[in-house]
C-alpha cells in the first residue's frame, strides 16, 4: 500500500500517487574522515571533492546530476557498496575519502559499528560532515497500481495526513 521514505518525485515515480504530507526533511550529506575533512573548507559541491574517492550505496541517486557528471568526467572516483555498513568501514579505514548518504541513517550505522566494536572513537579517525548536498522532504508514498485492491486507501491516506498535520515536532 505504501512505502517510506520516498521523495516527492512524481515524474520519476509515476507508480506512486498520492503522497502523504511531509513527515520530515532528510539531509543528504558528505561525510569524510578527519584527515580529508580538515584539509579545507567545503563550500562548492561537488567541485570541492574533485580528485577524491567517494563512496555511495549502490544505485543511490541523491548525490545529484553534477556529482555523476563529475564521475563520468573522471574528476571524482566513485566506489559503490551495497550497504552503509560497508561504506563506513571503507571510510574508517581510509579506503575512500568521503561517503554520501542521509545523515540520520549514517549516524545510526556509525552507532551500530561502535556497539559491535568496529568503530572506536578514540583510535579510529573521526568522521565529519563537510557538506550538505540536499534537503528533501520525505513522504509516505502510496501505490497507484493497486487496481482497487485497497478499497480503504482514500480514507486511510486522509486519516494519516490528519495525524501527520497534528504532530507537534
Amino acid at each position: 500500500l505504501g512505502i517510506y521514505p520516498p521523495y516527492y518525485w512524481p515524474d520519476k515515480r509515476p507508480y506512486i500517487k498520492p503522497y502523504s504530507t511531509s513527515l520530515m526533511d532528510e539531509e543528504i550529506v558528505v561525510f569524510c574522515h578527519e584527515e580529508i575533512a580538515n584539509k579545507k573548507e567545503y563550500k562548492n559541491y561537488p567541485q570541492d571533492y574533485y580528485g577524491y574517492t567517494i563512496g555511495i550505496n549502490r544505485g543511490y541517486l541523491s548525490p545529484g546530476k553534477k556529482f555523476f557528471k563529475a564521475v563520468e568526467e573522471k574528476k571524482i572516483t566513485l566506489e559503490e557498496s551495497s550497504t552503509a555498513h560497508g561504506n563506513l568501514l571503507k571510510l574508517i579505514h581510509k579506503r575512500i575519502d568521503c561517503y554520501i548518504n542521509e545523515k540520520i541513517t549514517t549516524y545510526w550505522e556509525l552507532k551500530n559499528l561502535r556497539i559491535k566494536g568496529k568503530y572506536n572513537l578514540k583510535s579510529d579517525p573521526k568522521i565529519k560532515i563537510t557538506s550538505i548536498v540536499a534537503k528533501n522532504p520525505t513522504h509516505i508514498g502510496y501505490t497507484n497500481m493497486d487496481n482497487g485492491e485497497f478499497g480503504f486507501k482514500a480514507d486511510f491516506v486522509k486519516q494519516v495526513d490528519i495525524i501527520l498535520n497534528n504532530i507537534d515536532y
